[in-house]
This record gives structure tokens, sequence and C-alpha cells, in this order.
């Protein structure tokens, strides 16, 4: 079984003149980064750092292969930055975390999930024989 693990490293609000634009710094130069086993452990950790940075914050994730002690395995440096972390998270009044692709960029690398169906608007099922 292939074990996988999500990073999520601290976006970096560097355009003033556009106020929902976020950098992607690598996790390795970002001012905060995590590594969790479960996408969901990924919202707590968000929300402490909402309390800690700032009310409004970015978040860009990806989910990476792991090696046997449960790191990120070799090699996921050079995936986040020619692929680029797939997920951006963002705050959203009332306290609520809006997830989803990242819309500044062109998609890059591999999609989350397979493409739909021709003339179908459900995506296509792939199943290992």
């Amino acid at each position: 079984m292939n074990r996988h693990v999500w990073i999520m490293a601290l976006g970096e609000r560097t355009r003033p003149d556009q106020p929902t634009f976020a950098e992607d710094p690598s996790p390795l130069d970002a001012r905060a980064c995590v590594v969790v086993d479960d996408f969901a452990d990924l919202f707590p950790v968000f929300a402490g750092w909402r309390a800690h940075f700032a009310e409004e914050i970015t978040t860009w994730a990806m989910r990476v292969p792991a090696d046997a002690q449960g790191r990120p395995a070799e090699g996921w440096e050079a995936v986040w930055a020619e692929d680029g972390p797939p997920i951006r998270l963002d705050c959203r009044p009332g306290g609520f975390i809006e997830v989803r692709p990242d819309v500044f960029e062109p998609p890059r690398g591999r999609p989350l999930s397979p493409p739909a169906v021709p003339g179908s608007a459900k995506p296509a099922v792939i199943t290992a024989v």
C-alpha cells in the first residue's frame, strides 16, 4: 500500500493592490508549514495559524508520497516547485474555510480527480483490473 501525507504551507500576501493574491512559497521557505496524515488534519492547523498570524490567511496544500516513517518521500520539493500545490485554503467571513483549486494559476500536473466522461457532467470512474 502506498502511503501519502499532506503538506501545507502558509501563503504570503505580497500584493496590496490585489488582496486575494497569495504566493505559494516552498514549505521549506514558508513562515509556517506542517505535514499531516489526513486532509482533515489540516483544518485544526489552519485554525491555529489563523489565530496566530492573522484573521485572513491563505494556505497551500499538496498530497505527496510518504516514506516508511511517515515523512514526505524524497523528491517532494521538486514536485511542489514544478507542479505547484493544487489546493488553496482561504478564510472567509464568519470563520468559514474555502477549499478550492488554485484559481490564479492554470492547472499544472495531474488533476485531482479523473476527467469527466464526454457528454456527461459526472467524472469518469477509473477502476483497477
